[in-house]
């Protein structure tokens, strides 16, 4: 399958402008993780660590504010991918969340030192809200993504479980082929076998997150 072949009719993110609740539903089942990924990832480089219930404010705001660029019709596949598109979203985002603590913050310790008898306000620990380099959110991002894509390749029913959980063993754990063989009982022909499996339609997954592509309709 040649990835610029995909029919256009194919994609759902154009259809998310017209509010169809199941196109809605997919979106939001497909990207919730790489939102969530995203925002966990890229909010340090903005000065931040999110927090439980900041994790779920910003995933909430990031659905609700992509919900609303659609229906203006913001997003263009000309402009570049959605990946990249929907990354700029969602550090939006984080930027609001971020704001929204310091705000509290110095609020609190503006009270500390009306309360404090003589006493000067303590020094502030907040960290420096100045945005790192535009690489880092790239990292993050792309960490993001690949850690999405091998949770929708088994919600997708692309490959098994356990074929992940070898190419996971290699990739990531840095373990050979024949230490992976042995830890889940299979031959060293069927670990090289379940590795390629697995980077072959962790391309596709990649791709049809970064391109707003319906892993459904995706067909070689």
């Amino acid at each position: 399958m040649k990835y610029d072949s995909i029919p256009t009719q194919y994609t759902f993110i154009e259809r998310l402008g017209q509010h169809h609740e199941q196109d809605w539903a997919t979106f939001s089942h497909l990207y919730h993780g790489l939102i969530l990924g995203m925002a966990i990832r890229m909010a340090p480089g903005l000065g931040l660590t999110l927090r439980d219930h900041e994790q779920k404010e910003v995933l909430q705001e990031t659905l609700i504010e992509l919900l609303r660029l659609f229906a203006l019709g913001r997003y263009q596949r000309a402009e570049g991918s959605f990946r990249a598109w929907l990354s700029g979203v969602a550090k939006n985002i984080i930027k609001r969340a971020r704001e929204k603590r310091l705000r509290r913050e110095r609020r609190e310790q503006s009270l500390d030192a009306e309360q404090s008898e003589g006493g000067s306000p303590r020094e502030s620990s907040i960290p420096d809200p100045g945005p790192r380099p535009d690489q880092a959110f790239e990292i993050a991002t792309k960490l993001a993504l690949v850690q999405e894509a091998l949770e929708a390749l088994v919600r997708c029913k692309w490959v098994e479980q356990e074929r992940v959980e070898i190419y996971l063993a290699l990739v990531r754990d840095g373990k050979t082929p024949e230490e992976v063989a042995a830890a889940f009982g299979k031959k060293r022909n069927n670990i090289d076998a379940a590795k390629f499996a697995v980077l072959k339609k962790l391309k596709r997954m990649i791709h049809c997150l970064e391109e707003g592509i319906d892993p459904s309709e995706d067909r070689e």
